[in-house]
């Protein structure tokens, strides 16, 4: 006796579903992205403490100018690259803390929809089952008129 459900925004709520999916991508992609910006910074953190180890070592046999001239401008370049990864990871951080942002809304939009869907099918279900209480109710009264 029941008709089938259909609920009148479907659309719009498997467009919301999709656009949470593109959110959850985004936010995967952007993790993914900081985490490389991490791991380059460390590599030239690490770079340079080889370098100053490198650096102590040669130090204490070598005395010439050129070594030491050569060694700052080397510490210069890698204090500009830590900082341009220090610049790099901060950026990423934003852009993972946006994205979580934009997939939190896009949740709630998707969670409304499901609760406008839950409660028209509560709607839709009560219904049908008063449309059915009544036929029963027209059946009996109708059985009983004929005695």
């Amino acid at each position: 006796m029941e008709k089938s459900f259909s609920y009148r925004f479907e659309n719009i709520l498997d467009i919301k579903e999709k656009l949470e999916n593109e959110r959850k991508s985004e936010l995967g992609k952007a993790v993914q992205r900081l985490e490389a910006a991490e791991k380059a910074l460390r590599e030239w953190i690490e770079r340079k403490k080889q370098a100053k180890d490198d650096w102590n070592k040669q130090a204490r046999s070598v005395q010439k100018v050129r070594f030491f001239q050569q060694s700052g401008h080397n510490f210069e370049y890698f204090d500009k690259m830590i900082q341009r990864e220090t610049r790099q990871v901060e950026e990423r951080k934003k852009e993972v803390a946006e994205a979580r942002k934009k997939l939190l809304n896009a949740k709630k939009d998707t969670k409304i929809f499901e609760k406008l869907k839950e409660k028209d099918y509560e709607s839709h279900r009560l219904t049908e089952q008063r449309k059915e209480n009544e036929l029963i109710d027209q059946i009996v009264t109708h059985k009983s008129s004929r005695k």
